[in-house]
């Protein structure tokens, strides 16, 4: 079994565990019952942030250990995500540094041109 189908299956378990129906799920992730049961059964690729909502929900740990590795499953399911999501992270700290450093710098003026006036 693949890791990807392992991840499935639990969240299949997990799901009716808790009474849940893929309806549920669906409303859940504001997508429809047939798109949820194309994700329960493999057949649409999973964004990294849409699987960790699924698990952190019913509370499954996507992290598998094999042979004393800790190593995540996530890998399987399609690294392009993985990467894109690494961009736009990585993208987003930058705009945040970018506003950071205009607002300190517009601080400094203005405490600069307070302490001239004294």
């Amino acid at each position: 079994m693949s890791d990807v189908n392992h991840i499935l299956g639990l969240i299949r378990e997990k799901r009716k565990e808790k009474g849940l129906t893929q309806a549920d799920m669906a409303k859940f992730l504001g997508i429809s019952q047939s798109a949820y049961k194309d994700v329960e059964v493999g057949r649409t690729d999973l964004k990294v942030k849409t699987l960790q909502e699924i698990a952190d929900f019913l509370g499954i740990d996507i992290f598998v250990k094999k042979e004393d590795q800790l190593e995540t499953s996530l890998i399987a399911i399609n690294p392009i995500d993985i990467v894109n999501d690494i961009h736009n992270i990585k993208k987003s700290q930058e705009e945040m540094k970018n506003d950071l450093t205009s607002k300190m710098d517009k601080l400094l003026e203005l405490f600069s041109a307070k302490g001239r006036k004294k």
